[in-house]
């Protein structure tokens, strides 16, 4: 096979796998049947002072359907703040998206805060409940 044959192949091989990976990329994403199944699992276990930290930091859309009286936090490095203020964190995750390292956002998050009660999936979407041991009670605020 000559040079100038293969370059064509090539191109059309790249171009099958792009087609591929697009036609799954569907089934990654939260329905929002997720998204509210998600969101009616925090309302009626929100308590004062709880917050939601979203895994993998940018997915943001989570963001329109999570009660509004919930503060949301999702930045590069959210998952090492302290979040002292919130003696109860959820974590809002989609672990199976590229890129989103599960065992390295563990190792930083975990440090101080221990599971309680069984985790809740809805399609590609898991929320777990975290008690904050970092959490530090305000005393006075100017």
């Amino acid at each position: 096979m000559n040079r100038a044959k293969a370059i064509p192949l090539g191109l059309v091989l790249v171009a099958l796998l792009c087609l591929l990976f697009h036609a799954r990329l569907p089934g990654r994403f939260p329905t929002e049947a997720d998204y509210r199944t998600v969101s009616e699992r925090i309302r009626a276990e929100l308590q004062p002072g709880d917050a939601v930290l979203l895994f993998p930091w940018w997915t943001e859309r989570a963001r329109l359907y999570l009660p509004p009286e919930v503060p949301v936090y999702g930045y590069f490095g959210s998952d090492r703040d302290d979040l002292m203020a919130h003696p109860r964190i959820w974590v809002l995750g989609q672990p199976k998206l590229p890129k989103a390292d599960e065992a390295d956002f563990l190792e930083s998050f975990l440090p101080g805060r221990t599971a309680t009660g069984a985790p809740l999936q809805a399609g590609p979407l898991s929320l777990t409940l975290y008690s904050n041991g970092r959490y530090r009670p305000h005393r006075f605020v100017a």
